[in-house]
């Protein structure tokens, strides 16, 4: 399969670094051309993007209220040479595969550089011209991020952001090689084997369980048998203030383990916890009976802590994984649990829970998104009182 490669006319390459000739707002580190032979059946950046039918970074996805909204830093878009490009601040795994039918085509690069100590994210672009898949990596000068206070609330304020440290004379670290598999999961495969290191070594092991015990100590509220949702601070960021109490899918994750490790070590912190931890998921105060949509009961996936005790709200609806959890990650939980220790009671609900997820989902197998279930379209968590 043939392959070009090109930088910007404005480096030169000393060893592993690109030095800056001359002064320039936009530079191309790299760009690789791969010739359209083969049909392409399967292409991503690790993390950032996904695709089976098109080779751009333009996306029709239009996300609902608030996931549209939830950030404290965006990186904006950058529109050049008719390419959308995207910062390298949104790749989880530095990896972009192509895969084709009779091979992949993968390329592995550095997310961040350095200028003068000073990290600088590139952007990427994708497209297709002239017979030729592109892969474009770029070092933008200036750019626009939005910034806000709370990652859930608010309208972000747009700021500009400028690198004066890219200048001529300066020197920039950049790699991004390409490779070739036959099929993109040895790809991922070889890139996960590199970066695992040899031996792990954990100075003092039994003092960071300690200290972690004593920070679960200090979140836990022994009346409940729950544990408070961190942060806990005058600044939450990421949560709602005066809202949140606890998680119930935390709260399941830690039946599972806490059961599990005390089983191993007989330290009776986890059996206490294990114990209340089981009781909480029989408050009926805690799981919802009279769905809108499928059968059997869901738990909520949050808490509030009222004057008659613990209750249960939808918190971006009532979903079944990921963040705050939902009712696959509670019932996965609490079935490890009963592996080991027999509760018919808490048996029946979990049972009850799986009726839910099997009987909402749809017949191509998917399930709907949160936002369409059980919760209120424009609910605010931070209103809890008036609802």
């Amino acid at each position: 399969m043939r392959i070009k490669e090109e930088i910007d006319k404005n480096f030169s390459i000393q060893g592993n670094n690109y030095v800056i000739n001359r002064d320039s707002n936009i530079l191309l580190l790299k760009r690789f051309c791969i010739k359209k032979e083969k049909k392409l059946l399967y292409s991503f950046v690790g993390g950032m993007w996904y695709s089976r039918d098109r080779f751009s970074l333009e996306s029709e996805i239009s996300l609902p209220y608030p996931f549209s909204t939830y950030y404290i830093t965006k990186v904006l878009d950058k529109e050049y040479s008719g390419s959308i490009c995207r910062s390298l601040y949104y790749v989880k795994m530095p990896l972009i595969v192509l895969q084709f039918e009779d091979k992949c085509i993968c390329i592995e690069f550095n997310p961040i550089v350095k200028v003068d100590d000073v990290e600088v994210l590139p952007f990427v672009s994708l497209g297709e011209e002239e017979g030729y898949y592109t892969i474009s990596f770029y070092l933008f000068k200036e750019f626009y991020v939005r910034e806000k206070k709370y990652a859930w609330l608010g309208f972000g304020r747009k700021k500009r952001v400028v690198f004066d440290c890219i200048k001529p004379g300066k020197k920039i670290g950049f790699s991004a090689e390409i490779r070739e598999y036959r099929d993109w999961r040895e790809a991922v495969r070889d890139f996960v084997k590199s970066r695992i290191a040899d031996k792990v070594d954990i100075k003092d092991a039994e003092k960071i369980f300690e200290n972690a015990k004593n920070v679960l100590w200090r979140s836990y509220d022994s009346i409940y048998g729950t544990f408070l949702q961190l942060p806990w601070s005058d600044a939450p960021s990421f949560t709602f203030v005066n809202s949140s109490y606890s998680l119930l899918s935390f709260e399941a994750v830690r039946l599972n383990y806490f059961s599990y490790w005390y089983s191993r070590t007989k330290d009776r912190d986890f059996l206490e916890w294990s114990l209340k931890l089981k009781e909480l998921f029989k408050n009926q105060e805690l799981v919802k009976r009279d769905l809108k949509k499928g059968k059997g009961i869901a738990w909520y996936n949050m808490t509030n802590l009222t004057r008659k005790g613990l209750e249960g709200f939808f918190y971006l609806d009532c979903g079944y994984g990921g963040y705050p959890g939902g009712q696959g990650t509670i019932a996965f939980n609490i079935l490890r649990y009963l592996e080991n220790n027999r509760d018919n009671e808490l048996e029946k609900l979990v049972r009850d829970s799986l009726e839910y997820i099997m009987s909402t989902q749809k017949e191509n197998g998917s399930w709907p998104m949160a936002i369409h279930q059980e919760g209120l379209i424009r609910f605010r968590p931070e209103n809890l009182e008036n609802y």
